[in-house]
């Protein structure tokens, strides 16, 4: 359950930056980067709270 909500508030903390870094960045390149990197994060948050889901 605690790692529950500490990938919750990983994904809250993490939202906004990602927002924020394709705001600042205005290049195709750039832009692509930063969604993959922020969707890569997030599939491994996902699979790290299963793991954890399974353990309990």
């Amino acid at each position: 359950m605690i790692a529950l909500k500490g990938s919750i508030f990983a994904l809250i903390f993490f939202i906004p930056v990602c927002t924020l870094l394709l705001l600042r960045f205005k290049g195709e390149w750039a832009q692509f980067i930063i969604i993959s990197t922020c969707v890569f994060v997030a599939l491994h948050i996902r699979d790290y709270v299963n793991k954890n889901k399974e353990k309990e």
